[in-house]
């Protein structure tokens, strides 16, 4: 029974998410609006701008880089590692990785799942 309304509140927390991102994205940019805006060096972000199809191979490369500057180690599938989603969505953003690492948890979740979602689904 427990395990039922768990994953009825985990389908409701997913559809607040979807609701959060913009279902209607202007030139493949999407915009998250933050449940708890960050402030860092004096500028506060109370949304993000994410334009997932922006990126590509270099940027791939540059977050691969980036992790291995920092000590972490890249996972044979990168899509599943939260460091690698928090770095792809900050490049997405055009945001420091400082921004997306102040998150709150729900708002990391959200975007967490919202870049592993674009990164393993199948191009139609």
């Amino acid at each position: 029974m427990n395990e039922e309304i768990n994953a009825i509140d985990a389908t409701n927390e997913i559809d607040k998410a979807a609701e959060l991102l913009d279902s209607q994205p202007t030139d493949g940019v999407q915009v998250y609006k933050l449940i708890k805006p960050v402030t860092l060096n004096g500028t506060v972000y109370t949304e993000l701008k994410l334009d997932f199809d922006s990126l590509g191979g270099m940027d791939m490369e540059a977050i691969d880089e980036a992790l291995l500057d920092s000590g972490r180690l890249i996972p044979r599938v990168r899509e599943f590692s939260k460091s690698y989603q928090f770095h792809f969505v900050a490049r997405a953003a055009k945001v420091p990785i400082e921004v997306i690492r102040a998150l709150s948890l729900k708002d990391a979740t959200y975007l967490s799942l919202s870049a592993m979602s674009f990164l393993i689904s199948s191009a139609d």
